[in-house]
């Protein structure tokens, strides 16, 4: 008896793993250069057809965001085919995130105004969102996340889906100015620390070269 309840109950837990799993918003990891744009492709999974509306908030990393139009006064978006074309999409700044401290993270949602506006098919891309990176970062790997993710049906019925998505941003920053830049202007000229002593080879510090302070990076 004991063996057929865990049996039953392990096989509650399955299936309703696999219901979570059927049910997600998911988006690519994204690589992008210091002061340029980039595309994050949001797409959506669904057990069955008539996935109608979806929600979600995108937590950036510091020196990234979503790129804003100021001539149509809206944040920069574009659904795909798989979205009927009267569908109604928003995009704003949240800046009061109940239960967190975070503030000015950007809630994304989109719904259909008919019941039988849905997306078509159960997979694929749902919509691109244009961010862009500040122009003085360095280069590093960053975590991002879609949170607070939701997915409604035809009827407005909310679906089981996992709440949180991560993943990567991958700046690729500005390279910083260190000796090699000095020495191009005069490449014979010694090299000297910060004792006075005169050096062959440098590695990361402060350094005097022609009468100045280099910063070797």
């Amino acid at each position: 008896m004991k063996k057929t309840k865990a049996l039953f109950a392990a096989l509650l837990l399955m299936v309703a793993g696999n219901v979570m799993a059927d049910n997600k918003v998911t988006c690519n990891d994204v690589t992008i250069k210091a002061g340029e744009t980039a595309e994050v492709t949001i797409s959506i999974t669904s057990d069955e057809e008539g996935v109608r509306g979806w929600s979600f908030r995108m937590k950036l990393p510091d020196g990234v965001s979503m790129v804003y139009d100021e001539d149509e006064e809206d944040y920069v978006y574009e659904f795909s085919d798989r979205v009927p074309k009267n569908s109604k999409g928003a995009a704003k700044v949240d800046t009061n995130i109940q239960g967190t401290d975070e503030e000015g993270v950007l809630m994304v949602s989109c719904l259909g105004k008919k019941a039988d506006n849905v997306l078509e098919g159960t997979e694929g891309e749902v919509m691109t969102i244009t961010i862009q990176a500040d122009a003085n970062l360095e280069s590093a790997v960053a975590e991002a996340a879609l949170t607070n993710i939701s997915l409604s049906n035809s009827d407005a019925v909310s679906l089981s889906v996992e709440k949180t998505y991560n993943f990567t941003v991958t700046i690729e920053g500005t390279v910083p100015v260190g000796i090699q830049e000095v020495e191009a202007a005069n490449a014979n000229a010694p090299i000297y620390n910060l004792g006075g002593q005169r050096v062959e080879k440098t590695a990361k510090g402060l350094y005097i070269k022609n009468g100045k302070k280099v910063v070797v990076k």
